[in-house]
């Protein structure tokens, strides 16, 4: 035992946390059985501290009868009892909302001006409540992360936003120059700064204007270099904020194809606020209501019963079915009357 106790360790050559002074090496001519008695207690191995990345894909193991261990992963986006009232008014944007977003997931918010859309947007980038101001009640977890912990700037690696008008957001002259300007904030070397641009000059099928002054560009153009933008980073989740408001039909679902293929070809969840239900209901995944700080979410529906849709990955928590044409006569009101032809 003194030759044991004795004995020289550098800490500094083991890959492994040291453990505790011990008995002696058993011998090896012990028995399976015999050596399990034998054993110390305190060699019994300590319990995982457990992480919160470890938290956020936690797997649930299904061992009735015969059926398969299956994995369930946490949910991209996360409201859990969230109630957000500004200061200075008498009600709340938001009321007791519940909400679950899953990977790969494109989510379609829709409701009346002022119904609470921007106020939902806002807290899953964090700008709600640090930004605007106010309470925020419940918990909002974005890939894991606690909004209400972390400043607006901590999730830029997981969240990209992208706002109604492109070109006021763009901060550079060139369209290769505006893809990289995200990375460079988030200090990323330079050889995967240009494995991304050349990614994402492809994936959004513009690498044609890789060089192209950015003002000359179309509206719709404008919003796929905005949508690439963000996608350099390589964010888990994007924010859109009526994407299509300023497009004609054509360039409208030239900027949803791409969206499209983020959603099948990444597994990225996009989140959009659109006016225009009809453009973007049939790629949908599922419907965000938002009426009067209440939110209802459900599998997207049309009744186009002869089109071909992909199933809904989202895990809804509705509180009742949720209707594109209820929500379409919603948007018909706040616009102050039926679409026109061409919005048709």
């Amino acid at each position: 035992m003194a030759a044991f106790a004795s004995a020289h360790w550098e800490p500094s050559t083991l890959t492994m946390p040291l453990t505790p002074l011990g008995p002696p090496p058993l011998p090896r001519l012990l028995t399976p059985g015999l050596l399990v008695a034998t054993l110390p207690a305190v060699l019994t191995p300590t319990p995982p501290v457990t992480r919160e990345r470890d938290r956020v894909r936690r797997p649930t193991a299904t061992t009735e009868g015969s059926h398969p261990v299956s994995w369930t992963p946490a949910p991209t986006v996360l409201f859990e009892d969230v109630t957000i009232t500004y200061d200075g008014s008498d009600a709340p944007a938001l009321t007791r909302v519940d909400l679950s977003i899953e990977e790969g997931e494109l989510a379609l918010v829709v409701g009346r001006t002022g119904s609470g859309k921007s106020t939902l947007l806002g807290a899953i980038n964090g700008l709600v409540p640090h930004f605007t101001g106010g309470h925020l009640e419940g918990r909002v977890l974005v890939a894991g992360r606690d909004i209400a912990t972390h400043r607006p700037r901590d999730p830029a690696d997981v969240v990209g936003v992208v706002g109604q008008d492109p070109l006021a957001g763009f901060v550079t002259e060139t369209v290769e120059a505006e893809l990289a300007y995200g990375m460079e904030q988030l200090g990323l070397p330079p050889e995967t700064m240009r494995r991304r641009v050349e990614e994402v000059l492809d994936v959004m099928d513009i690498a044609d204007l890789r060089d192209a002054p950015l003002r000359d560009l179309s509206g719709g153009q404008q919003q796929r270099v905005a949508i690439g933008a963000v996608l350099t980073q390589h964010p888990q989740v994007i924010v859109l904020d009526e994407p299509t408001s300023a497009l004609d039909p054509t360039a409208a679902e030239d900027v949803l194809a791409a969206i499209s293929r983020l959603v099948h070809d990444l597994s990225t969840t996009v989140i959009v606020a659109e006016h225009r239900i009809e453009r973007v209901i049939h790629h949908a995944d599922s419907v965000i209501h938002v009426v009067d700080g209440r939110v209802e979410h459900g599998p997207a529906r049309t009744d186009d019963d002869h089109l071909e849709r992909r199933p809904t990955r989202g895990r809804a928590r509705p509180v009742g079915r949720v209707d594109p044409a209820a929500a379409l006569g919603a948007r018909c009101t706040t616009r102050g009357g039926p679409p026109s032809p061409g919005d048709r």
